[in-house]
């Protein structure tokens, strides 16, 4: 079932749960703030505190590519 997050589409919540994680994720990378927790609060944003299973890394690549492609 699809998932509108503000203008954006994605297939689903888990879906928008990781792209907002892997943001997140990246934005604390540059701030210079990295931890050995830092993964498991973007695994709990993604999976939205463990209601979603933890995303794939052939999902990953999907949601990429549907993304850039």
């Amino acid at each position: 079932m699809a998932y509108k997050l503000g203008e954006t589409t994605f297939s689903d919540e888990r879906e928008a749960n990781t792209v907002l994680a892997a943001l997140r994720f990246y934005q604390t990378h540059m701030r210079g703030v990295v931890h050995p927790d830092e993964m498991e609060w973007a695994e709990d944003l993604a999976t939205d505190g463990g209601k979603h299973e933890p995303p794939t890394v052939e999902n990953l690549d999907e949601i990429i590519e549907r993304i850039y492609w």
